[in-house]
């Protein structure tokens, strides 16, 4: 059905009953005439504003209407496709959130699962390590007494050379600051301590044994032989230097001996050894070895002299005889002897040499650990719990270098062997094509008369059958 038509006065409202006619009229005439017409109110009105149809103007407005009520559902919709695709990513978020938290705790769990098992297999292995390390310590032990069996001396051996005597209180002992009131009186009171029994002198500190002191005396009169300014001779600068040296390769190889015995060194017969080494090493003028010219030489030589310490106290240990009651009474006094030798020369060079590996540098402090070690102390020389046993009293610097336990514990044997290829291969210490250490290339009483001759400050043999000028008792 055609839509109704409207009058102008439902379409304007603003124009007046009474004069909707004449305006009706007005305008006709006004758009007849080609005029322009004027309302009621002094506006104009246009052609355009004549020729209106309202009732399609009417419904291109209701079309436009539709149209934009048509854009707008389609925008709503737009709109609610949105928010549903928005809707549901986020559902989707959320699941793939929920999803990777359920698998990072099933991730969790599996890993404290996996921790749990590791814990579990640590206590098992921690148990296996105890029962090795029990069975370890028990092989150990049995072996330590198969060794304390195979090292243990000969009571009559053993008695026999460690029988004590006395000696008068030494230099070595004194500050240097005692005063000449109490020298008199130490030297008054030498006879008295000169060789006799220790046992008749319970506490006396100053003992040695008769075997280490009947070795003492060998090596002096070794020494005395190498002594050019005793002869009265000039053969070169470092000759008595070189012969000191032939005399503490001599002891190092007496050592050597008795560290290759089959199946364990003899402890007592290494201590006593040693011993004599010691006492020795404090009453020799070492000042021409210590210059001589061959540092390298000298340096090793030390170093092979602190593994004879260390190895002698494994033979100890090994023996039981490392130990205060020991049978062995003078411990604490040949190992002060000895320290104040290393003191002196580590001073010398600033620091403990060694032969082979950094590590071995420790060697001093190793010494000082054995004593504690064994409640020994280390005294009998002046001052050398200074110069000495605090000084290397370290325990962590100790255990810089360690070795497992058995019968060379400390490398003697290779250490020896190094000593001969570099300097066993020297002109005079080729014998029959071996290589050795020591030797009596420089004991001038092996010299010929006239090679004496040649080198004496007067042209004389001093060891002229007919004059002598020097004497030896041996």
């Amino acid at each position: 059905m055609p839509p109704k038509k409207r009058t102008i006065a439902e379409i304007d409202p603003n124009v007046p009953r009474t004069n909707r006619a004449a305006k009706k009229t007005h305008l006709e005439k006004g758009n007849a005439s080609g005029e322009t017409a004027t309302t009621g109110k002094g506006k104009k009105a246009t052609p355009s504003d004549a020729n209106i149809d309202w009732d399609k103007a009417l419904e291109q407005v209701n079309e436009d209407l539709a149209s934009a009520r048509k854009e707008l559902s389609e925008a709503r919709k737009h709109h609610e496709n949105t928010i549903r695709a928005r809707d549901n990513a986020l559902a989707k978020i959320r699941n793939d959130y929920m999803e990777s938290w359920k698998r990072r705790g099933q991730a969790e769990q599996k890993v404290r699962d996996q921790y749990r098992a590791l814990d579990e297999l640590l206590e098992t292995l921690e148990e296996n390590v105890k029962q090795v390390e029990k069975k370890k310590a028990a092989i150990q032990n049995k072996r330590r007494k198969q060794a304390a069996v195979a090292a243990a001396p000969d009571p009559e051996d053993a008695a026999r050379q460690l029988e004590y005597i006395t000696f008068p209180q030494p230099h070595w002992s004194l500050d240097p600051e005692t005063s000449e009131s109490k020298l008199k009186a130490i030297q008054k009171e030498a006879k008295k301590y000169d060789g006799k029994p220790a046992h008749d002198f319970p506490g006396y500190p100053f003992i040695i044994s008769k075997a280490a002191d009947k070795l003492l005396d060998k090596y002096n009169l070794e020494t005395a032989k190498r002594d050019q300014d005793l002869f009265g001779m000039y053969i070169y600068n470092d000759f008595t230097g070189y012969g000191l040296q032939e005399v503490i390769e001599n002891q190092l190889a007496a050592i050597n001996s008795l560290m290759a015995k089959k199946p364990e060194p003899p402890a007592v017969t290494l201590w006593v050894q040693l011993s004599a080494f010691a006492h020795w090493l404090n009453t020799q003028e070492l000042g021409p070895w210590m210059m001589m010219d061959d540092g390298e030489r000298w340096n090793d030589t030390v170093a092979m002299i602190g593994i004879g310490i260390l190895a002698t106290l494994n033979a100890l240990e090994r023996a039981n005889l490392l130990k205060r009651d020991s049978l062995i009474k003078d411990i604490g006094l040949v190992l002060s002897l000895l320290g104040s030798f290393v003191a002196t020369c580590c001073d010398h060079v600033g620091e403990a040499p060694y032969i082979s590996n950094s590590r071995e540098v420790c060697w001093p402090y190793k010494i000082v650990a054995y004593a504690k070690a064994h409640d020994i102390e280390i005294s009998g020389v002046h001052g050398i719990e200074k110069t000495f046993v605090e000084e290397y009293d370290d325990e962590d610097e100790a255990n810089r270098w360690k070795r497992k336990e058995c019968v060379d514990r400390w490398g003697w044997g290779t250490k020896w062997k190094h000593m001969l290829a570099n300097y066993g291969n020297n002109g005079p210490y080729i014998i029959q094509g071996q290589r050795r250490l020591g030797g009596t290339f420089y004991d001038i009483t092996q010299h010929s008369s006239a090679e004496r001759k040649k080198h004496h400050f007067e042209g004389k043999d001093p060891l002229d059958p007919k004059n002598p000028l020097i004497r030896f008792e041996e």
